[in-house]
């Protein structure tokens, strides 16, 4: 019988699957677990193939009160069941099969089951796990004769071991991966049912008849309820078998076969169908490939294998040596860049080749170091197969590159970074060589390339140290008054007065300059003190203010909108300043416009309020106040 149930699954879901999380994974469901959850395997975009495996199994479902406890898969929509996996589910187990959309639930049903089931899962390409990265699950291995490369060469009766951990290579799941027909009527599509179709349990078998001539095969299983198909190909090519000879894949117990009783070549999946295929006529000499498929899980391990005709086997195939040589190619730069090339073996010859990594092609590219094993086989003569190991080199030039320097710059500076590591410096700003100065915040970025062409990048983070030193109070002084100027922006003050703290007393007249420091960074800023002398009461006419020395200053128009006129009486001026109500200076001139001994400055920019000028002669110095309107 084949019910809609089958014990077991693996599924491969082609290129639908492009990360490692969604085509490969393992899960354990615990005797604690919540009864009724599902597990999602795949993106619901079909079909595909995903090969599922037991790992582990100590279930014992006898205290679910009833004979349908286990993990059941289903489709993505929830309505049909894939498969079961219950206490005779032995670890080890696999299956292949077509997933039609693209996605399979499992779901745990008894919440009071003792012990646990771990199964893992991989999409599935020729034997090979899609699955790449870091959180990839590899695929469960497969035990020998459970491919078409591996299969066991028989010539006469007897019984042979059903039961085999994996589905072979040849995913007759999905028609058109190995051929549109390759399966046969073991194929989903063949067969028109989503949910059954593929290799079971299988096992593959090799013979080549000495004597052409008709042949029948009995295929009878150790116990008459158990259920075994098969299909025989005639092919001197694992890779490409091409459609079957003879297929039966009827749901019938018992035994099954090609013989006399047999009336069609080929037997889909049918109810009440005759359980043997017609008759084939073989030819000596060439080969022949036999899957048996031990549909669900067969209660007895083996079955029984009767030749019959007037066709003869060979007893024997000799294997000629095969010499395999090749050329390797060592990682180089710390990566995974080595190739085993293997070197045509004999002109017009096919052999097969398969992995240790799973792989079955000629040549491996893109490896790390390590050691590598390929079993080669003639596409002819499979049994005679040559295993031959190789050893790709690690690299010892891994270039390591590092940027150097200070990162921490000071607000209008600049620092130089360095790269090390190589030969040849390219940085992302777009400059090249080691040394790269920068003057603002930002990520730098260099690729380091050696002598041999090996890359290696590294990246450094800058930032900007903001310092801005300044000085606030009363930029007029008295005569006898103690006043006290205040500075700020930094972490330490230095003032041309010996002080070290943010706050300096004054007493006279004068340039007043801090230096601030804030994290090795500096700033400096100026601030001028008006000495008033014994002019700490003023008077004033429109055109004159007299300061200090007041016989030889004059200042006009006062107030001033647009220029102010400095004349010195009988002294020459050389330099002018003019200060602000906050002691900051708002012009600084020494290339000055001169009508004999006086001077006209445009304050035109500047803002409407009190000024203070110092004006200097040759020798002396004169202070002057003046307003500026609109």
């Amino acid at each position: 019988m084949k019910p809609l149930f089958f014990i077991f699954i693996q599924i491969f879901l082609f290129a639908e699957f492009s990360h490692a999380a969604s085509c490969s994974g393992r899960t354990t469901y615990s005797e604690l677990g919540t009864s009724g959850t599902f597990t999602k395997i795949g993106s619901g975009s079909g079909p595909g193939m995903v090969r599922l495996c037991v790992e582990g199994n100590t279930f014992s479902g006898g205290m679910c009160g009833g004979s349908d406890a286990g993990i059941f898969i289903y489709d993505c929509s929830l309505t049909n069941i894939y498969g079961i996996i219950n206490e005779n589910t032995p670890v080890g187990y696999c299956m292949s099969m077509n997933i039609y959309d693209g996605c399979m639930n499992l779901r745990k049903i008894c919440s009071g089951f003792s012990g646990d089931i771990t199964i893992s899962w991989s999409t599935m390409k020729d034997g090979a796990s899609l699955c790449t990265g870091p959180d990839a699950i590899a695929p469960y291995i497969s035990v020998p004769s459970t491919d078409c490369l591996g299969a066991i060469y028989i010539s006469q009766n007897g019984t042979y071991p059903s039961i085999a951990s994996g589905e072979g290579f040849e995913e007759f799941m999905c028609a058109g991966i190995n051929g549109p027909t390759n399966g046969g009527c073991l194929t989903a599509q063949s067969s028109l049912n989503n949910f059954i179709g593929g290799e079971h349990n299988s096992r593959w078998y090799r013979f080549v008849p000495e004597t052409s001539g008709a042949l029948t095969i009995d295929i009878a299983p150790s116990l008459d309820q158990d259920d075994y198909d098969f299909a025989l190909w005639q092919s001197d090519d694992c890779n490409n078998l091409g459609t079957p000879l003879r297929c039966n894949y009827c749901d019938g117990i018992g035994v099954t076969g090609i013989g006399p009783t047999g009336v069609l070549p080929s037997t889909p999946v049918s109810v009440g169908c005759n359980n043997y295929s017609s008759t084939l006529n073989v030819t000596a000499g060439l080969t022949y490939y036999l899957l048996v498929n031990g549909f669900g899980f067969p209660t007895d391990p083996s079955f029984n294998i009767t030749f019959g005709g007037t066709a003869s086997l060979k007893p024997s195939v000799s294997c000629p040596t095969v010499e395999v040589n090749s050329t390797v190619q060592n990682t180089t730069c710390g990566s995974a860049n080595g190739s085993i090339n293997l070197l045509p073996i004999e002109v017009g010859q096919y052999y097969n080749y398969r992995w240790d990594n799973g792989s079955t092609f000629q040549n491996l590219k893109y490896i790390g170091p390590g050691k590598y094993t390929v079993t080669v086989s003639p596409a002819n003569n499979p049994q005679c197969s040559t295993i031959k190991t190789f050893t790709v080199q690690g690299s010892s030039n891994t270039l390591v590159s590092s940027i150097n320097g200070n990162l921490s710059i000071c607000q209008g500076g600049s620092s130089n970074i360095t790269a090390t590591g190589g030969a040849l410096y390219t940085w992302n700003n777009g400059t090249s060589g080691p040394v790269l100065n920068i003057s603002s915040s930002g990520n730098y970025i260099v690729t380091v390339t050696d002598n041999q062409g090996c890359t290696s990048a590294s990246s450094a983070e800058s930032i900007i140290i903001p310092v801005s030193a300044n000085i606030s109070g009363e930029n007029t002084i008295c005569k006898g008054d103690t006043i006290a100027l205040f500075a700020s922006g930094g972490g330490t003050y230095s003032w041309n007065t010996g002080s070290i703290d943010s706050i300096t007393n004054i007493t006279t007249g004068g340039n007043y300059i801090v230096t601030v420091t804030n994290n090795l960074c500096t700033s400096i800023d100026e601030f001028i003190v008006i000495d008033l002398s014994n002019n700490c009461t003023t008077s004033s006419q429109s055109e004159v203010i007299l300061l200090g020395d007041s016989k030889f200053v004059k200042v006009y128009p006062n107030p001033a909108t647009n220029s102010i006129k400095f004349e010195l009486l009988k002294k020459t001026i050389k330099e002018v300043k003019i200060i602000d109500n906050l002691g900051k200076i708002s012009i600084s001139s020494k290339e000055i416009s001169r009508e004999g001994n006086s001077i006209s400055i445009d304050i035109t920019f500047l803002p409407k309020g009190i000024y203070y000028a110092i004006i200097y002669s040759e020798h002396e110095l004169f202070n002057a106040k003046f307003i500026k309107v609109e």
